[in-house]
């Protein structure tokens, strides 16, 4: 540590004693004691009660609380004191704090009055501690200024908007004068600055203290939290770099974020056409917007020379939508793109917006024989549960949408990455149903998955044999079925020998309770007069008093006999073609909807 030959001067003014706080009158000696330089403050200029982040050389902040002190004297004293003789100001800081060997903090005094003064730093207040910590460079400044008012005090990325300034009652616009958009709260510099991001205000008529300050391109938001930006306030007779002082900064911050934007899939696969959309009107004013895609954040201007295959066009139709074709850069399955939309695809275009876009891989079936549905027929009048297994199935409610021969499946319900279940949709019998799956990422089909049968339901499926009724049956396809409308049953002279018909089928017949033409017809009675009322319901009247049908011995065809149906369980079934002679016609499968039951109540 050097030591200066000259004292301070005590020009007839006591010291305070240590750990005074009120702002007092600074000496203004002629050197001082110091140990290393104090290279920086930020910010340096704004109101009162903003932190203040001071910056010197390696070793400066030795103690655990340094002692601030603001004056506007020709020079800081060589040690702590709080006392001076007019006509020197000072305002002692608040808070000092050391954060490291290289910064500290301190807090400019609310009792502090708008000008501009030298930062005095030290070790302590108190000896040995107290001496001057800047070195031989000249002292950094902080302007205190009052507060100007902004409104609104947020707004998009990007700028393109505008805000009204509203400068302190003890103000008025001078003949030259700008707004300089500052990154962060209580930003401000105490002196202009070229490369800030500067803005002309506009006084509105009539005031001295209102103007209107269109937001620049520069004042761009991150892609979390909105972003924080000081307005602060220049004037003078021209604006000079590092000379122009600062006269009022923004009391509140100008928040800028990025508009809330969607995709119209926030995971697929690879080169996928996407539509972005948004509440907001965040594509006004461009003409020609380009989206970049990256696996880290959004730059906040278009970036010169774009990587190859980062970069495409947005197809802008109206201000709020737009759509674009993934960039095949964007290719790496598992890894999570930043879809940036800009103003234009010019170097320094502002980013509009930003949405997240995950590239995952396409879902696939495993076979039939490993699994891939089971179980593998069902009714066709659907509401069987299915289960499918495969790979990369999304786990996110309504993430799956599948089919079997294009009839979309219901209740989809995933159960992992590689299971979901699902209810069968109703469909005409047929055997060899393609199986599909498709989620964002892609589509899979199995071939040849799913087998429909027939299959009905039958309301009401109990009766006494003293009854004659219509029976309501549900299925599929009775459009596209020959029924006869006879009300006489089959028999050796009366109906349409190959008419499709509705039989009730003796489970104790030789052949079970599944239909047989012929010798063996098990056929007790016909439900007769169909009347079909779409493709999946129809009604018939079923006679269970003498509705009977036995066999004629020696023509093994069907008789009526006015004979009435016993007691017992029978099933109803839908077949084809009727008549005793038929080979193989088709039948509704056997299950618990079709049975029917005679029996008294």
């Amino acid at each position: 540590m050097r030591k200066s030959t000259s004292k301070v001067k005590a020009l007839g003014v006591t010291a305070l004693s240590v750990g005074a706080t009120a702002a007092a009158v600074l000496v203004a000696p002629s050197a001082a004691f110091a140990v290393a330089d104090i290279t920086s403050i930020a910010p340096s200029g704004g109101p009162t009660n903003v932190q203040v982040t001071v910056t010197g050389a390696a070793g400066t902040f030795l103690t655990a609380t340094p002692a601030f002190v603001l004056t506007n004297a020709t020079s800081c004293p060589g040690t702590y004191t709080a006392t001076a003789a007019s006509p020197f100001v000072a305002f002692v800081g608040t808070g000092g704090s050391r954060v490291s060997e290289t910064r500290a903090t301190f807090t400019v005094p609310t009792t502090a009055t708008a000008g501009s003064y030298k930062v005095c730093a030290y070790g302590g207040t108190a000896s040995p501690n107290n001496t001057l910590l800047n070195g031989a460079t000249t002292p950094p400044t902080y302007t205190v200024v009052p507060n100007s008012t902004v409104n609104p005090t947020s707004g998009p990325s990007g700028g393109g908007n505008t805000i009204t300034v509203t400068l302190p009652a003890t103000l008025s616009w001078a003949a030259a004068n700008a707004a300089v958009f500052s990154p962060g709260a209580n930003s401000c510099s105490g002196t202009y600055s070229t490369s800030a991001v500067t803005s002309p205000i506009t006084p509105n008529t009539g005031s001295n203290t209102v103007g209107t300050v269109p937001v620049p391109v520069g004042v761009s938001g991150s892609l979390s939290a909105a972003t924080p930006w000081s307005v602060c306030i220049y004037s003078g007779a021209s604006l000079v770099n590092g000379t122009t002082p600062l006269v009022s900064s923004s009391s509140a911050a100008y928040n800028v974020s990025l508009p809330a934007v969607s995709l119209s899939s926030s995971i697929g696969g690879t080169g996928a056409n996407l539509v972005v959309s948004s509440t907001n009107n965040f594509l006004t004013g461009a003409t020609a917007p380009a989206v970049l895609t990256s696996s880290d954040v959004c730059p906040a201007t278009y970036p010169a020379g774009p990587g190859a295959g980062t970069y495409g066009n947005v197809l802008k139709s109206a201000n709020n939508r737009g759509a674009f074709a993934l960039p095949s850069a964007a290719s790496a399955v598992g890894t999570t793109y930043n879809a940036c939309i800009y103003s234009a695809a010019t170097t320094g275009a502002r980013l509009l917006a930003n949405a997240a876009y995950t590239v995952a891989s396409p879902p696939t079936i495993n076979s039939v024989a490993s699994g891939g549905i089971s179980p593998t027929s069902g009714s066709s009048i659907g509401g069987d549960t299915i289960t499918v297994t495969g790979a990369n199935f999304p786990i996110t409610p309504g993430a799956i949408t599948a089919s079997l021969g294009g009839v979309a499946l219901t209740n989809i319900t995933p159960i992992d990455a590689s299971t979901f279940t699902a209810v069968t949709p109703s469909r005409a019998a047929q055997a060899g149903v393609p199986l599909t799956v498709t989620t964002a990422t892609g589509t899979a089909t199995l071939a040849s998955a799913f087998n429909y049968v027939n299959g009905i339901i039958a309301s009401p499926n109990t009766a006494p044999n003293t009854s004659n009724i219509w029976v309501n049956i549900r299925g599929v396809g009775f459009q596209s079925l020959n029924l006869d409308t006879a009300t006489t049953i089959l028999t050796a002279t009366g109906g349409a020998a190959t008419a499709a018909r509705i039989y009730l089928v003796d489970a104790r017949g030789t052949t079970g309770n599944v239909y047989t033409p012929g010798a063996n017809n098990p056929a007790v009675a016909e439900c007769a007069t169909p009347t079909v009322i779409n493709d999946t319901e129809l009604f018939c009247n079923l006679n269970l008093i003498s509705g009977a049908i036995t066999l004629n011995a020696s023509t093994a065809i069907p008789n009526a006999t006015s004979t009435r149906v016993q007691n017992g369980t029978y099933t109803l079934t839908v077949v084809s073609d009727g008549s005793p002679a038929a080979s193989a016609p088709t039948q509704s499968v056997v299950s618990s909807g079709s049975t029917f039951t005679v029996a008294d109540f």
